[in-house]
C-alpha cells in the first residue's frame, strides 16, 4: 500500500483506517480492467490527491467509486464507502462506536 500511496503515514489514524479499508477491499491495483467503466479512476485520484496535499478531497474519491456498483446488488459495499468518506471527512467519532 505505501507504494502506492506513500503519504499513507502521514495521515490520521482515522484517515490511516479509512485508506486501509479501501485498499484491503479494493486491492492496490491502479490500472482499469475496463476502460470504458474506469473502474480504478477514482484510486488513481486519491493517489493524486494525496502526492498534491490536498487530502480534504480524498473523501469525495470515496463516494464517487460508488458509481461502479448497483444500489440494489450491493447496498452493503456502498455503504461501506460512504462510511469510509464519512471517517475521512469527521474521524472515528462519526462512527459513533461507543
Amino acid at each position: 500500500m505505501r507504494k502506492i500511496y506513500p503519504q499513507v503515514d502521514a495521515l490520521s489514524p482515522a484517515r490511516q483506517t479509512a485508506l486501509v479499508s479501501l485498499v484491503y477491499n479494493r486491492g492496490a491495483r491502479l490500472t482499469d480492467k475496463d476502460p470504458v467503466a474506469q473502474d480504478r479512476r477514482e484510486m488513481r485520484a486519491i493517489r493524486d490527491l494525496l502526492a498534491a496535499n490536498s487530502v480534504d478531497a480524498v473523501a469525495g474519491e470515496f463516494e464517487s467509486m460508488t458509481r461502479l456498483w448497483d444500489p440494489q446488488k450491493v447496498a452493503g459495499l456502498i455503504q461501506r464507502r460512504r462510511d469510509e468518506a464519512t471517517l475521512w471527512r469527521d474521524g472515528f467519532s462519526a462512527l459513533q462506536l461507543v
